[in-house]
């Protein structure tokens, strides 16, 4: 679940279009009254008189009941505008049972008597379809009458209905001129509208702060959402300076006024501590006022707060519960949280469809964090059949829509060809996105992608600057693979104890290659004071963490006794271990333990098994060994030229010992057909290497004739090398050479 409180911000959609809203008729006027007292039949005078003075008592003391009471007798008595009254005191359910048909009996009547204010009511009455059949025609007719005269409430329902397009054709430009009239008449609703109008340029050119100046001319009059509009303008400085002290007094107003918009609001600036001292607990009892009147941004706000214990106790089952409230209302955000709660299990079983069924609502409304989780769900097939490809797609929804985690992630899809063709540039591209918005794997791979040339051209500099960064963002990773370069001197002049330095933040925080390294520099003393027992124990950390290097150089140091006392057994083990997970030294290790019965019961086919898996890395001893092992039939069924096969691949590494059993067997036709070129080829690398060995049997090649033809110089002058290396038959060769007259002097 997000840890976003989710605040405002300043491109999304700050300001409604103007709704249509409940009509309120203007408090019946003393004077008007007192006039129809007047011409009223005389035996009525002090009954009518009374009833005005109640009714205005009653008013002005809130007792609905009785101001009900008294209108309800004017009413009756024929006055039109307390028939008007009386009909809003239905509709509103004051002083009586709310009920429609009796406010549009009364405004009826109130309206055939040509009060316009009842005119205006009535036309919303027919607008909205409330205790009457909806007729847009009727409403657009009464609001005319009633703006006709002048009255605020009627210009100012014209304007809806042109803004609407019901019962007219809908216009801005006459909305905005109706609202106009309305507003100069008092009407602080059609104020309100005004500003909506120039916040969206609705019949005008958008204009911010002429906006903001009528919503202000709203509020000031106590219109409840001009104050919270108003509130936003100052926070994101639209049409206004910002100024977080005025954004949260008009917050306050509007939710001091029962606005569940400016409740919310107050709630995201206390959280912030913008224009008010920082308070998560007074933010959620804001933000719990608004949620209880259904504001969807609350109620995911109010998750959250459960989810992470921020302001109130932490309680996953609320947190389930209010996320789903705002999840239900269409809300992205809860809904990818939802989703996430399903994922986890938390606050609710745990139900990866669900969790998918949830994350793809929010990603179908555009939410990145939704489309980055929904790929993770089709990748791992968890909740939907996996598929690479969809992941991939979802993917790179979030990431174009600038989702930076979705961009990192991106980019190893394409490295990986996962789900999307292999692209390295492509790769590289995406990891670029990831690591400027600070995405620690994107540095790090990026860092990578540098060093090795892969997709961009290779730069050591680049390389050791990403690195740096992702290291600095505490990647155990990058801090141990910053280490190696400052180690190798790879784009940062070479320094040990940097290497050191960082190889140890990287084994503090767990890495295991890190570990291996630092134990490595304690057991050389590279930029760190020598230290046996300190190498022991990062290299023991290391190993115990799975990294087969450090599983190795552990059994070397049991082996040794260096940091440990010694021990052949855990040598073994430590190898054993390091074997399994595929180290070729390891392997050849202990394919020469099982082969010599070292530390462990002698066996020929297991140390055949062993040798042949490091040969089968490109280990050149194990190669060696094998072809021995072929040649005489140790441990497999003799093979002299599965013995020249392996000795080929050894000699080509450069060993030694394979390019001396290769010129033997071409020189004697053993497992090959003979060959003296191919002899003489595999003894001079070796003779031109010091092999004593060679250097004879060049002597004797040369000696006896390459296919039949000696070649005495050259005889002379590898016996005289060997001789001089203490090769006892060398110089009985040349001896025999000198009484033959076939030594060439000219070689001393």
């Amino acid at each position: 679940m997000s840890n976003n409180d989710r605040p405002l911000e300043a491109d999304m959609t700050v300001f409604s279009p103007p709704a249509r809203r409940r009509r309120r008729l203007f408090p019946i006027i003393l004077i008007s009254l007192t006039a129809f007292v007047l011409f009223w039949p005389a035996r009525n005078y002090y009954v009518q008189w009374s009833a005005i003075r109640k009714m205005q008592a009653a008013a002005l003391a809130k007792d609905y009941d009785e101001e009900f009471h008294q209108l309800s007798l004017l009413a009756n008595m024929g006055n039109r505008d307390s028939q008007g009254y009386l009909g809003t005191m239905y509709w509103r359910g004051q002083g009586t049972a709310q009920n429609d048909e009796r406010a549009v009996f009364w405004w009826r009547k109130s309206a055939d008597g040509g009060n316009a204010e009842a005119e205006a009511a009535l036309s919303q009455a027919y607008s909205l379809g409330r205790g009457v059949a909806r007729d847009d025609q009727l409403a657009a007719s009464l609001a005319r009458k009633a703006a006709d005269k002048g009255n605020a409430n009627g210009q100012y329902q014209l304007a809806v209905l042109y803004s609407q397009g019901h019962g007219l054709s809908k216009s801005d430009e006459q909305a905005l001129y109706w609202w106009r009239k309305a507003a100069d008449a008092g009407s602080v609703e059609a104020a309100y509208s005004l500003g909506q109008a120039y916040f969206y340029g609705l019949g005008v050119k958008k204009d911010d702060k002429i906006g903001a100046t009528w919503s202000r001319r709203a509020a000031d009059n106590g219109h409840a959402e001009a104050a919270y509009v108003l509130s936003k303008a100052y926070k994101f400085g639209l049409g206004v300076d910002k100024n977080s002290q005025l954004a949260a007094t008009w917050a306050r107003k509007a939710a001091d006024l029962g606005n569940a918009d400016g409740q919310y609001m107050l709630g995201v600036l206390y959280h912030l501590g913008e224009g008010l001292t920082q308070n998560d607990s007074l933010a959620f009892q804001w933000w719990m006022k608004a949620a209880a009147d259904g504001v969807a941004q609350a109620q995911y706000n109010v998750g959250t707060a459960y989810a992470t214990g921020k302001g109130v106790g932490k309680d996953d089952a609320q947190a389930f519960l209010w996320t789903s409230r705002a999840a239900n209302k269409s809300d992205p955000l809860a809904q990818s949280s939802l989703g996430t709660m399903y994922w986890l299990g938390m606050g609710v079983r745990q139900d990866d469809v669900q969790a998918v069924a949830w994350w793809r609502k929010a990603s179908e409304q555009g939410n990145a964090e939704a489309q980055l989780s929904l790929g993770n769900a089709y990748l791992k097939g968890r909740g939907v059949a996996q598929s690479s490809r969809d992941g991939a797609v979802w993917w790179l929804k979030a990431a174009d829509a600038g989702n930076a985690d979705a961009q990192g992630q991106l980019g190893i899809l394409y490295h990986q060809g996962l789900g999307v063709a292999r692209d390295d540039r492509l790769a590289v591209k995406w990891w670029t996105k990831a690591a400027a918005s600070g995405v620690a794997v994107a540095q790090y791979s990026l860092a990578n992608a540098y060093r090795t040339g892969n997709g961009v051209a290779r730069d050591d500099a680049q390389a050791f600057y990403w690195m740096n960064k992702a290291a600095d963002q505490g990647t155990p990773r990058a801090q141990s693979a910053l280490g190696g370069m400052y180690a190798v001197g790879a784009g940062v002049p070479q320094d040990y104890a940097q290497a050191a330095i960082w190889w140890r933040k990287g084994a503090e925080a767990g890495n295991a290659e890190a570990g291996y390294n630092l134990g490595r520099a304690y057991l050389l003393g590279e930029g760190i004071e020598q230290d046996d027992g300190l190498a022991a124990k990062w290299t023991q950390m290391a190993a115990d963490g799975g990294n087969a290097d450090a599983q190795y150089q552990l059994g070397i140091l049991y082996h040794e006794g260096r940091g440990f006392a010694l021990d052949g057994g855990l040598a073994f083990q430590w190898w054993m271990k390091a074997a399994v997970n595929g180290h070729a030294v390891a392997q050849y290790n202990i394919g020469t333990m099982y082969g010599l019965g070292q530390g462990v019961k002698q066996d020929d086919a297991q140390a055949l098994a062993w040798l042949s898996k490091a040969a089968e890395q490109g280990n050149a001893m194990a190669e060696e060994a094998v072809g021995n092992a072929y040649s005489t039939g140790t441990g497999v069924s003799e093979s002299k030229a599965n013995a020249i096969a392996w000795w080929l691949k050894a000699a080509r590494q450069g060993n030694l010992n394979s390019k001396l059993s290769l010129a033997y067997a071409y020189a004697n036709g053993v497992g090959v057909a003979r060959d003296d070129k191919a002899a003489e080829t595999w003894w001079l690398e070796a003779a031109q290497a010091g092999n004593v060995d060679a250097e004879f049997s060049l002597g004797t090649l040369y000696f006896r004739g390459i296919d039949g033809k000696p070649n005495y110089l050259e005889a002379t002058k590898w016996f005289l090398k060997a001789a001089e290396h203490g090769n006892a038959q060398a110089k009985t060769y040349i001896e025999l050479m000198k009484e033959n007259g076939q030594f060439d002097s000219k070689t001393l």
